[in-house]
């Protein structure tokens, strides 16, 4: 079995910024169009169409934190099914009741982040994700940051989990340094890279498989 590890870490510029920051509406999400803008791609996808997510806090994580982190599981559901309506979802498990709930993907929100302000590590097998762990971090470079610089943080972390890398536009969900102010909303460029990387949803393919193409390039 070929398994590959993958990890991408989301570091601040302490000149420019904080870092990048749950439940919401149905409402159709307004993508953002920010652009030229290239995003590679992970090289895996989900071989499944509900992926559960659960967010869990250390010692000291304000309540206005863990909002904001699973506001972005909120808004990625609302962008993927403004574009793609009930194709994908993330199924957010953080209040179901009892010990030991499994999920694809863990978030953990800390308290403090060092110098790294979030972070995303995916285990996949054959072109598939197997699962991810999250952290997002409330406070990093010596600052606490922002409700928006979380909802940033998670937003793009996220992503990561969805086979997104770093963007090469400064005002992407996906670019890898947080800027001041942090961008909040995702674009539509953010939409074709999930489009490309879930390509077996959208090819007639018999069976789930991973991309074929490496990066998304948008006008």
């Amino acid at each position: 079995m070929n398994r590959r590890i993958w990890s991408l870490g989301l570091a601040g510029v302490i000149a420019l910024a904080l870092v990048l920051a749950s439940t919401g509406s149905a409402a159709a999400y307004s993508l953002a169009d920010y652009g030229a803008t290239t995003i590679p791609l992970w090289g895996f996808a989900w071989g499944k169409t509900v992926v559960t997510v659960k967010v869990d806090a250390s010692k000291g994580v304000s309540g206005a934190a863990i909002a904001q982190t699973r506001q972005a599981i909120a808004d990625w559901n609302a962008a993927i099914n403004t574009v793609y309506p009930g194709v994908f979802t993330f199924q957010d498990v953080t209040d179901v009741p009892g010990k030991g709930v499994k999920a694809d993907v863990v978030v953990r929100v800390k308290s403090g982040g060092g110098m790294v302000q979030g972070q995303a590590l995916c285990n996949s097998s054959g072109g598939l994700a197997i699962d991810c762990k999250v952290n997002v971090s409330g406070k990093a470079f010596g600052s606490t940051n922002s409700d928006a610089a979380v909802l940033s943080i998670a937003l793009q972390e996220l992503g990561h989990t969805l086979g997104l890398l770093h963007a090469d536009n400064n005002k992407d969900v996906m670019y890898g340094t947080l800027q001041d102010p942090p961008s909040t909303q995702i674009s539509a460029c953010d939409m074709k890279a999930w489009e490309t990387a879930m390509q077996w949803l959208f090819d007639g393919s018999a069976s789930p498989h991973g991309p074929t193409a490496k990066a998304v390039s948008c006008p």
